[in-house]
């Protein structure tokens, strides 16, 4: 009887170390977003609707449905990165760096731009893809011309970055009416893509003297710029979103840290490739956020 029992409690532990593989995995690492989907129900005795983000055509969308400019809400197909290194930070784009709070089934990533918080929660986990579900978001808002109430969540399936394998994940179990593709757009091409600017002075917050230096950004695509000369070849990363008005910027890999953003840069200076006095901060994970006025120009 003894030795029955004993069976009996290493088939349940067999049985229980079975029952989700999820904990022998990790979704730690560098993922590219490939696929996502909205879901949408409005308030009352309406179906739950589900709605593609991308399409052939269609690369870029806004996990708010009011499309809220916030970095973490725009997303674009093949080109969304998230980086989640194994000390619980959380890096957007290779550009942007946020501070992570998660456990083994979710995350939550902040400070965003209006001093918010996004959460994510882990839907699904293979070796070399990952699907998150954003946490339900309800507002008051018109969709598709109806103006009501409304609670959307959407699902985001990454890719680990580098892999070859096709999509693994187990289907997508949520009941809902398919509708089609939700409406958004192509990456157009941001004011500082295809110009070169340096950087000709700077000063620490906190200090009185300036310091005059000479560093050259190439800015390539949207994503990717260069740094001087000697280092030409080598892709790093910013990104630049239109609040209506200014700028938020963010750069990887200067001098003044691995991710300084600025808030508010004013869209007249841009546009005249003159920024004068510009407020960075840097974000370098560990530290505690220095300040650095800017003196930018644009020569090319």
């Amino acid at each position: 009887m003894k030795r029955i029992i004993i069976y009996l409690l290493l088939i349940v532990a067999f049985i229980g170390c079975k029952k989700d593989d999820l904990p022998t995995r990790t979704s730690a690492g560098d993922w590219v977003l490939v696929d996502a989907q909205l879901y949408i129900k409005r308030w009352g005795n309406y179906p739950l609707e589900r709605y593609d983000l991308f399409s052939a055509t269609q690369n870029h969308n806004c996990l708010d449905v009011n499309g809220n400019e916030i970095s973490l809400d725009n997303v674009y197909k093949d080109s969304t990165r998230w980086i989640l290194p194994q000390n619980g930070g959380f890096i957007l784009d290779s550009v942007k760096a946020y501070e992570v709070q998660s456990s083994p089934t979710f995350i939550r990533v902040y400070p965003t731009e209006d001093n918010s918080a996004r959460i994510f929660v882990l839907d699904d986990l293979s070796d070399n893809f990952v699907r998150w579900k954003t946490s339900n978001r309800e507002q008051a808002l018109t969709f598709n011309g109806v103006t009501d109430n409304y609670t959307y969540f959407t699902k985001l399936i990454f890719k680990r970055k580098g892999t070859n394998d096709q999509y693994d994940l187990r289907a997508d179990l949520e009941s809902s009416t398919y509708k089609g593709v939700l409406p958004g757009g192509l990456i157009s091409d941001n004011v500082f893509k295809g110009h070169t600017w340096v950087i000709y002075k700077y000063k620490q917050e906190g200090f009185n003297s300036y310091q005059y230096i000479n560093d050259t950004l190439y800015f390539i695509t949207n994503r990717i710029y260069h740094l001087n000369t000697t280092q030409a070849n080598q892709d790093l990363y910013y990104s630049v979103y239109n609040m209506g008005g200014y700028y938020t910027m963010d750069i990887n890999h200067t001098r003044f840290g691995s991710n300084i953003s600025c808030s508010n840069l004013p869209m007249t200076a841009v546009n005249i490739g003159d920024i004068q006095n510009a407020k960075f901060k840097d974000n370098t994970i560990g530290v505690n956020g220095t300040y650095y006025y800017l003196f930018m120009k644009k020569i090319n």
